[in-house]
């Protein structure tokens, strides 16, 4: 935790929006919108502030001169000026997609690019007993990772969904069918950098279906917190 002097320029105009998100104003104005931020920086952070304006239901009105962040921003009226020879108004009626999502590429992973994220998990311990690994790429950048391991022999959720049906008469868990019908979702990493723009439920709706088993368990306290699970249906 550093002072507000010593953070870099890309720092101090985050910590700025963040500033007037929480001001309680209903009226957000902001000019030379993300131009000190690098341009992925960028427009995770115009996706994200217009997610919020929205939820909230404020006014945001931003100034940039980047065209890049047109789809990230997703503004319900763009003034253009040009090069100061007139101005266009454009009123946007779509609704307001994830533009992140079709710039992602899924594929299988190893253990390495778990490795890579794994400090970001807030149980930051290693992955045991894994049977799948995914990682999720955003324009040659690691951005996430899913982890399937093999399931746990008991669960008192398991035991009360299926009424008992994976354990005997003496309630000892029957371990060929328990393993045959359940995989364990043990690990879904997003890279803080681009948390809050939907990554975790794409991850999570991507890769569910991907895996050889008809059930996934999840046990976590994150998911209290942020709903992605509900999210990737």
């Amino acid at each position: 935790i550093k002072p507000y002097k010593v953070l870099s320029d890309g720092q101090k105009y985050r910590y700025k929006i963040a500033k007037i998100i929480e001001s309680g104003q209903k009226v957000w104005c902001i000019d030379e919108f993300c131009s000190f931020l690098d341009r992925t920086t960028a427009k995770i952070v115009a996706f994200n502030t217009q997610k919020i304006a929205r939820k909230l239901g404020v006014k945001l009105i931003v100034a940039t001169a980047h065209d890049d962040l047109k789809n990230y921003i997703q503004a319900d009226y763009v003034f253009d000026f040009g090069m100061g020879e007139g101005l266009e108004i454009t009123r946007n009626t779509k609704e307001v997609i994830n533009p992140f999502v079709d710039e992602l590429e899924i594929t299988p992973g190893t253990i390495e690019d778990y490795k890579k994220l794994g400090k970001y998990h807030y149980k930051n311990k290693d992955a045991r007993f894994t049977k799948y690994i995914f990682k999720m790429m955003y324009k040659r950048i690691l951005v996430g990772v899913a982890v399937y391991s093999m399931p746990r022999q008991q669960l008192v959720g398991r035991n009360v969904f299926f009424n008992k049906k994976y354990v005997n008469e003496r309630g000892i868990p029957k371990l060929s069918e328990v393993n045959k019908d359940f995989l364990m979702g043990s690990r879904f990493i997003i890279h803080p950098m681009f948390r809050g723009v939907g990554l975790g439920s794409e991850l999570v709706r991507k890769t569910a279906p991907q895996v050889d088993r008809p059930y996934i368990e999840i046990v976590s306290t994150m998911s209290k917190y942020n709903k992605f699970l509900e999210q990737a249906g």
